[in-house]
């Protein structure tokens, strides 16, 4: 069954979440080729970045001792996915956003892997900060494609930086993990048949994007942030993040070398500013169109977030409330 009408049929039967978004009239694939920079399009540490080929150098911040450093990450992706594609019982995610099976024998690591910067940090005076579940979750994650013989991405594996000291042997996971713990540690996901690149926008389409719409030159090295949701219930904001959809669930801030004018299509309200986000409109895995955004003016400074009945604090370290955006020619 292709990817998009499989996505499209759970949607129906109500099997994604209203957060994972299911707006399946939006249907529109990634395109045939990659994108590529040009120099022109870039200045300061952004044009430094630029490789020979088109493509961005994305150096990930600097990590501490107890969490997972790229080399880890990379290395434990293959033998999980192979694990997961090798699994009859739990194949049928990473295959149902495939659209076909995945050769686990083929797997190989793609050139490119991707740090997602958290959306939120949890509040040091919470003594429930130091549930692994919830930091495993809400916090930073490596997405890390996997190719397959010719060295097109198939799989992308999302791995939790922090308290994540779960590790995949030749066997695959310790069998004493529990399930949970292992899906918030480390999750497999396919790609779409028609899928060229591990993300449906890249940092090299993101900019590419944000030239042709703003003819501006980007002058910092793009920002992925994973993409969540705030709601208020009863009081303060709740937030969310469904588990694994990093690769989809994702928003690229981008530093402008000048200001431009944006006018919010949701507001109606115009401002000056030199940074501006492109993503995909929702996070379903099928529109993988990129728009430019603004966040909102107003933003929450804090919220909570859940896993069963342990509740604890965050603030954010990011805007969440966004809405599309155009410039002001």
């Amino acid at each position: 069954m292709p990817a998009a009408i499989s996505r499209a049929r759970a949607c129906v039967l109500g099997f994604l979440t209203a957060t994972a978004g299911c707006d399946i009239d939006l249907i529109a694939p990634v395109p045939g080729k990659a994108a590529v920079v040009r120099a022109e399009m870039l200045t300061g540490n952004a044009l430094a970045a630029l490789m020979p080929d088109g493509r961005l150098s994305l150096a990930p911040p600097t990590l501490h001792g107890d969490q997972v450093p790229e080399a880890v990450a990379r290395l434990q992706s293959i033998p999980f996915a192979r694990h997961v594609t090798n699994d009859v019982l739990l194949r049928g995610l990473a295959e149902s956003d495939r659209g076909r099976w995945i050769d686990p024998h083929f797997l190989q690591l793609c050139a490119d892997r991707y740090f997602a910067s958290a959306q939120v940090a949890f509040t040091e005076d919470d003594p429930l900060m130091r549930d692994v579940l919830l930091k495993r979750t809400f916090g930073p994650q490596w997405l890390v494609p996997l190719c397959n013989a010719r060295f097109v991405p198939e799989v992308v594996v999302q791995v939790a930086v922090d308290a994540n000291p779960i590790r995949i042997g030749d066997k695959g996971p310790d069998p004493l993990e529990e399930h949970l713990s292992l899906i918030t540690a480390w999750v497999a996901r396919g790609l779409p048949d028609y899928a060229v690149t591990a993300l449906p926008v890249t940092a090299e389409r993101a900019v590419t994007f944000a030239w042709d719409s703003l003819r501006v030159r980007i002058a910092e090295v793009p920002q992925l942030v994973v993409r969540g949701s705030a709601f208020q219930d009863d009081g303060p904001f709740a937030f969310h993040i469904p588990v694994g959809f990093a690769v989809y669930c994702h928003r690229w801030r981008l530093r402008l070398e000048t200001e431009v004018k944006l006018r919010g299509m949701t507001t109606g309200g115009t401002a000056g500013t030199r940074e501006v986000w492109v993503s995909t409109r929702d996070c379903n895995g099928i529109d993988a169109s990129p728009i430019l955004s603004r966040p909102l003016a107003v933003q929450p400074t804090t919220s909570w977030v859940q896993r069963g009945a342990v509740r604890a604090a965050v603030r954010f370290t990011s805007p969440v409330y966004f809405e599309h955006a155009e410039l002001v020619r």
